[in-house]
Order: C-alpha cells, then structure tokens, then sequence
C-alpha cells in the first residue's frame, strides 16, 4: 500500500457516506414497531437519508447503542441485509448492546469476546467489526477497525506487501486473523503518516480495483 501513501492519507473517512431509502426497511413496521421508531427517528421525517462515518461516531458517543446498531446495519447495508439477519439481529439488541458496552472499555482476549458473538445468529464479523470502529475501544493495543468481505478480497488480492502472512484470509477464518490485520494496519499508519482507518477506507474502495505497473 506504500505506493498510494499520499492517497491514503487525504481520504476523507469522516466524510465516507452511504444512502439509504426508507422504504427498504418498512417491511419492518409491523413485525418490529420498536425498532420502526427507531428507523423513523433516524430518517427525520425524509424518504432517504444518508449517513457518514461521523454521524455513526456520534450516535455512539452518546452511547445509545441499540439506535448505533440500527443507523450502522443502515449505512453498511443500505439496500437490506441478507435473508432475515436484520431480524435475527434485532430479536438478540440486548445481548449486543452488552457485548458493545464491553467493547467499548476495551477487549484483552479477542478469542473468548468472539466466541460470544458468535452464538448470535446472523451476526458475522463484517457487521460487528463496524459496530466495534464507531463504538471504539481497544482490542489489545489497537482500536478497531473494519473487516468485511470487500477489505478481505483487496487483501487476497495479492497486490498488498503488507498483508504477504494474510492472503489466506477468507471469511471463515477472518475473526481469528482479526487481531493480526489490526496490527498490519496500525503498523503501515504509523509509518506512512495516516490513520489506520483511511488505510481500512482505502482497501474498501479501491483495494481490488488497481493494479500496480512493473
């Protein structure tokens, strides 16, 4: 990644924004009315609304966790989840929200916290690594940072120096390497004068579409 440093260091994560439509998740009203208000108070009364990264990061400063989970699983999926995973995630909030105010004081052993994640149903690491980038924390010495599925095929990619002891990562064994893609990330910002998260940014959007010239 050392030949976009000045790339990765102007990308405007803060800024990163996606929007979604509010009729994408009225399917929801009837079967969910708690939740609906919650959509509801998140679209402000407009068909579509469209979120940033800030936004997230302020929803979760204010530490309202279960209106987090909603506003994230919206800018991550604005055009609805996959089968009934929003369901499967909105019937276990609670049990969510406890795993996220954990989070949010910091994880010392990332193996036992998720392998309580993974007892929730339709919750994989792609979703739960955004939950834990807007709430925060540390896992170990690192902050979090997001690890989905397009992060996973930029890396196996094999363009990226930096991720050679990765690129066998795939989605089943990407939350036991999830510490280890925390420190590579880490490591390339601090010796490239960027944030780890505009590093994770860049192998959202551009990781699998370039190609480096010999």
């Amino acid at each position: 990644m050392k030949n976009y440093k000045s790339l990765i260091s102007n990308l405007p994560v803060a800024d990163h924004a996606i929007g979604t439509k509010l009729a994408t998740w009225e399917k929801y009203q009837e079967s969910h009315p708690e939740i609906w208000n919650t959509l509801q108070s998140i679209f402000s009364g407009e068909l579509e609304v469209k979120l940033c990264r800030q936004d997230l990061k302020d929803i979760a400063h204010t530490q309202d966790y279960k209106k987090l989970i909603i506003a994230t699983i919206l800018w991550g999926y604005s055009s609805g989840m996959r089968g009934n995973n929003f369901s499967k995630i909105i019937n276990k909030l609670p049990e969510i929200v406890s795993l996220l105010q954990c989070a949010s004081k910091g994880i010392d052993n990332w193996k036992i916290h998720y392998k309580k994640v993974k007892e929730i149903s339709g919750l994989g690491l792609s979703t739960y690594s955004k939950f834990l980038y807007f709430v925060g924390g540390k896992i170990g010495e690192h902050e979090p940072l997001i690890l989905d599925i397009r992060v996973i095929e930029a890396i196996n990619t094999g363009i990226y120096k930096e991720f050679v002891g990765m690129k066998r990562i795939t989605y089943t064994n990407a939350p036991n390497l999830y510490p280890e893609y925390l420190k590579i990330m880490n490591n390339f910002a601090l010796s490239s004068e960027c944030t780890a998260a505009q590093a994770e940014m860049f192998l959202f959007i551009f990781g699998q579409n370039l190609k480096q010239h010999t």
